[in-house]
């Protein structure tokens, strides 16, 4: 009788590790998938300063973590990136305040609640499933205890 509570304590934990384990990968997955879909197309820091010059640079948003500018084209409703060389925050900010340069920036990288946020839909997903197969577990226990059951004349 004990071994079997052992038993079903060691199953109901290697399913709980599998759920979780798939959980992470289905999220890292996701993020991952968005992360590539909805990148900015790259380009560089002369094409950005041509760009500016021209008036083409309708909004642009100056990213200080890691050195990098985010701007649309007037034309254009693609996103891109381009890097800067370290110190040069103040050249570009002069720059796109001189050509009346819609300018946002963004100096807080994302923190852990929104992480959380982002994958608390999974955490609910994962609970459900676990909580159905749970059930069916204990279904299949009880038909195979009545299976095993003699027959009472």
């Amino acid at each position: 009788m004990e071994n079997n509570k052992e038993q079903d304590n060691k199953k109901r934990n290697r399913s709980l590790f599998i759920y979780i384990s798939l959980g992470l990968l289905i999220f890292f997955g996701v993020q991952r998938y968005n992360q590539t879909v909805n990148a900015p197309e790259s380009s560089t820091f002369s094409e950005l300063q041509s760009q500016i010059n021209e008036g083409l640079v309708l909004e642009a948003t100056i990213k200080e973590q890691s050195n990098t500018v985010e701007y649309m084209l007037a034309n254009d409703d693609t996103v891109y990136k381009t890097e800067y060389p370290e110190g040069f925050e103040g050249e570009i900010f002069k720059l796109l305040i001189d050509q009346s340069i819609v300018l946002n920036t963004d100096t807080e990288p994302a923190g852990i609640q929104d992480y959380l946020i982002a994958f608390l839909p999974w955490i609910f997903l994962a609970g459900f499933m676990f909580f159905m197969f749970s059930q069916v577990d204990q279904m299949e226990i009880k038909l195979c205890s009545l299976v095993n059951q003699k027959p009472k004349n």
